[in-house]
C-alpha cells in the first residue's frame, strides 16, 4: 500500500488540529472558535483542488490580527485574547501552500496553544491529551522530515511502519529524560511569569470583597472542581455537614455584601495537640487568592505567604501557580446548629451592627421577631423563615431595586445569599453583631480514593451571630436547597467520580513531590549506590546495584550519550561526507606545516602564501580537484575521492 506524500501530510496537518480546536472551545467565544473551524475546513477543500492563498495576504492578516490582540489586550484578559489570536493565526496559515518550514510553524503555534491553555485545565485528562500530541507531532515532524529529505513522493505500508517503531524508541527515551529532570529539577512555589487576573476582576466562583444578591445562582448548576480534601485518618466527617469556608462579608448596602472590614492579622497558630484533624486540601481554582478551609480550622501550613485574619479568612499574600496543595488542622468540636469557631475573639463588633436604610415593613418584622434574649431572637427568626412558606430557588430571583424587601414580603423566593443576608440584617436591626459568610456546603465523598471532592454547585453562603462571648454558625436556608448533592447517581456519575480518582491522584503526585521528597528520594539513590563502597570495606561494584538502578543509569547514560552526539554532530568528523572529511584533513596538514588557513581566506589564497614549489604544486593539485565538484555542485564519486587521497597521501609524504 503507497500513500501518496500530498494526501499523508494532509492527514499529518489537519489531524492535528483535533486537540487544540477542542480544547480552545470552552475557553475563547464561540463565535471566534466557529470562523477559525471555518477557515480550517476552507484551507482543508481549497487545498485538495490545490488551490491557496497569496503568501503576502496571509502575511497581511497575520499581521493584523497581532496588532489587534496588542491593542485590546490587559492582564484580565490577557490569555484569552492571545489564545484566540494563536488559533486565528493557525487557521490563516493553512490557507497557504504549506514547505517544510510551515509545517513546523504550524505545529509551534499548535503547542503555544496548548501551553496557554494549560492554565485552564488542570485534569488528568489534559495531561493524557497533552502527551497524545506530543507524540502525534513528533511522528508528523518526523515523517515531514523524511519524505523532504529523500524526496519521496509516495511512503510504503513498510516506510511507515519502520518510522513508527525507530521514532518511537526516540521518544521514550526522551520521556524517560523527562521523568528524571521532573525527580532532580528544584520545586517553584512562585510562577516566573505572573498572568493572573485581576484582583479587581470577578473571580469566576464568585468569591470576592463583594458579591450581589443572587450572583451564586449563577455557579450552583456548574460541576467544575474546586479543590479536594484529604484526612489522615480517613472519613472521619459527614460530607454533607462539610462547610467551607472563604469570605467573610460585615457591609450591607441594601443590594450587596461587601467585605470592607479588614480585621487584625494573627499568627494562626494554637495548642490543639489531640483536639484536631490533620487534613490536606489540593485547591483546583483561583479564589482571587483566598484559601477555602473546612469551618473550624485553625491553622494552614505547607504553603508560603498565607495571612491569616481574626475572623477566620486565610489568604495568599502573591499570587500563585494553581492547583495548590496546602495543610489544615481542624478543630473537633461541634454541637447542633452552631458550631465553634476557632478564633473567638469579639474584637471590634460595630462594623457587624451596620444596617443600610431599611423599608418600614423591614423594622416592624425585625421587631416583632425580638426575643427576650439574643438566643431566642435567633430561634424566632430561624423559625420565621420555615413557617412562613419561604422556598429555595435558583430562578425567578427577586432582582429589583429592593432585592431583600422583595424576598421577604412578596417573592419569599431566593437562594442562599436571600435568606443569609435577610438573617443577618434582621439580628442587626435586634442588636446581635452578624456577618455573612462566603463557601461551600457540602462535599462528594469519594470512597475509593478516600477523599472529599467539592464542585462549584456547592456553592453557599451563610450566617455567623455572636451570642455569648463566641461567634456561632446560623444557617437559614432550607435543607431541601441541598437535594441537588445527591442527584446524578447513574452510570455516567460513576464514570465521572471514577475519573475524578484518577485526576486526584494525578494532582497528588505532581504537588506532593516537592523539594523535601526530592532529597529523601535523592539520598535513597546515593545511599543504594553506596552501599556497597562501605560494605566489608569493599570498593564500590556496579554489579552490586539493584536490579531497577542498573537499567536506570545505562539509559540514562546511553540517552545523554546520543544526545551530546546528535547536538554536536556537525562539529565530529566522522558525522561528516566523505569529501569534507578529506578537507578537514589536509587543511589540519597544512597547519602543521606552518600554514594555517584563516577564516577569510580562500584556498587559493592559502595556496599562494606557500613558498615551497613542490609543496604548492601539490596544494594546489589538491584543491583544484576539489573545487572542480566542490563550487559547480557536481558530485564526489568513488573515483574522485580516491584521487583526492592520493593527493593527500602525497602532501603528507612531503611532511
Amino acid at each position: 500500500m503507497n500513500i501518496k506524500k500530498f494526501s499523508f501530510e494532509q492527514v499529518l496537518v489537519y489531524g492535528s488540529l483535533l486537540i487544540p480546536f477542542g480544547l480552545l472551545f470552552k475557553v475563547i467565544s464561540i463565535e471566534a472558535w466557529g470562523i477559525c473551524l471555518f477557515l480550517s475546513s476552507l484551507a482543508f477543500f481549497l487545498e485538495r483542488g490545490k488551490i491557496f492563498f497569496p503568501r503576502l495576504f496571509i502575511n497581511l492578516a497575520g499581521i493584523l490580527f497581532i496588532a489587534l490582540f496588542f491593542l485590546t489586550v490587559n492582564l484580565s484578559n490577557f490569555l484569552e485574547n492571545a489564545l484566540r489570536t494563536l488559533l486565528f493565526l493557525l487557521s490563516l496559515k493553512l490557507l497557504e501552500k504549506k514547505a517544510l518550514r510551515d509545517f513546523f510553524q504550524i505545529y509551534l503555534l499548535e503547542f503555544l496553544i496548548l501551553a496557554g491553555a494549560s492554565y485552564f485545565y488542570t485534569h488528568f485528562t489534559f495531561f493524557i491529551l497533552l502527551i497524545l500530541q506530543i507524540f502525534y507531532v513528533g511522528y508528523a515532524l518526523f515523517f515531514h522530515l523524511y519524505m523532504v529529505e529523500m524526496e519521496v513522493k509516495t511512503i510504503s505500508w513498510r516506510e511507515l511502519r519502520g518510522g513508527v517503531i525507530w521514532f518511537g524508541v526516540l521518544l521514550w527515551a526522551s520521556l524517560f529524560l523527562s521523568g528524571v529532570f521532573f525527580i532532580g529539577l528544584p520545586r517553584l512555589k512562585t510562577p516566573l511569569f505572573n498572568l493572573a487576573k485581576n484582583p479587581e476582576e470577578k473571580a469566576k466562583t464568585g468569591f470576592t470583597n463583594q458579591i450581589r444578591l443572587g450572583v451564586f445562582s449563577e455557579i450552583q448548576e456548574s460541576a467544575r472542581k474546586v479543590l479536594r480534601l484529604s484526612f489522615e485518618e480517613g472519613k472521619v466527617l459527614n460530607p454533607d455537614s462539610l462547610y467551607f469556608r472563604v469570605m467573610v462579608y460585615d457591609y450591607f448596602d441594601g443590594r450587596s455584601w461587601q467585605r470592607k472590614y479588614i480585621p487584625e492579622e494573627i499568627p494562626g497558630k494554637g495548642d490543639i495537640t489531640g483536639r484536631a484533624f490533620k487534613g490536606t486540601i489540593y485547591l483546583e481554582e483561583d479564589l482571587e487568592g483566598y484559601l477555602p478551609v473546612p469551618d473550624g480550622t485553625m491553622v494552614v501550613r505547607k504553603l508560603e505567604g498565607v495571612r491569616t485574619f481574626a475572623d477566620g479568612v486565610f489568604k495568599l499574600d502573591t499570587p500563585l501557580i494553581y492547583p495548590l496543595r496546602y495543610e489544615i488542622l481542624l478543630l473537633k468540636e461541634t454541637n447542633s446548629y452552631a458550631e465553634d469557631l476557632p478564633l473567638q475573639s469579639s474584637g471590634n463588633l460595630a462594623p457587624y451592627l451596620q444596617v443600610p436604610h431599611v423599608d418600614e415593613r423591614v423594622l416592624s418584622l425585625a421587631k416583632r421577631l425580638k426575643g427576650k434574649d439574643a438566643e431566642e431572637t435567633i430561634k424566632k427568626t430561624l423559625g420565621y423563615f420555615q413557617q412562613e412558606g419561604f422556598r429555595y430557588s435558583l430562578t425567578k430571583l427577586p432582582l429589583t431595586q429592593k432585592p431583600l424587601e422583595t424576598f421577604l414580603f412578596e417573592t419569599k423566593r431566593g437562594n442562599c445569599e436571600y435568606f443569609a443576608g435577610a438573617t443577618a440584617l434582621l439580628f442587626r436591626l435586634n442588636g446581635i453583631p452578624s456577618r455573612v459568610i462566603g463557601g461551600y456546603k457540602g462535599a462528594i465523598y469519594h470512597e475509593r480514593g478516600g477523599y472529599y471532592l467539592v464542585e462549584e454547585r456547592f456553592a453557599h453562603s451563610w450566617v455567623e451571630a455572636w451570642l455569648n462571648g463566641r461567634w456561632l454558625r446560623v444557617d437559614p436556608s432550607p435543607s431541601a436547597s441541598f437535594v441537588l448533592l445527591s442527584q446524578n447517581q447513574g452510570l455516567l456519575y460513576k464514570i465521572k467520580l471514577y475519573l475524578d480518582w484518577i485526576n486526584f491522584y494525578y494532582t497528588k503526585i505532581i504537588l506532593d513531590f516537592d523539594f523535601s521528597k526530592q532529597k529523601r528520594l535523592l539520598n535513597l539513590f546515593k545511599s543504594d549506590l553506596l552501599k556497597r563502597t562501605q560494605k566489608d570495606g569493599k570498593e564500590f561494584s556496579f554489579s552490586g546495584l539493584k536490579g531497577w538502578l542498573k537499567v536506570a543509569l545505562i539509559v540514562f547514560g546511553v540517552v545523554i550519550f546520543l544526545a551530546v552526539l546528535f547536538k554536536h554532530k556537525k562539529e565530529l568528523p566522522f558525522f561528516w561526507s566523505s569529501e569534507k572529511r578529506l578537507l578537514y584533513l589536509f587543511l589540519k596538514e597544512l597547519k602543521k606545516m606552518g600554514y594555517p588557513k584563516l577564516e577569510s581566506e580562500g584556498l587559493f589564497e592559502l595556496a599562494e602564501k606557500i613558498k615551497n614549489a613542490t609543496l604548492r604544486e601539490e596544494v594546489l593539485r589538491f584543491i583544484s580537484l576539489y573545487s572542480e565538484y566542490s563550487y559547480k555542485d557536481r558530485p564526489f564519486d568513488k573515483e574522485v575521492l580516491k584521487r583526492l587521497r592520493e593527493c593527500l597521501k602525497r602532501l603528507q609524504s612531503l611532511r
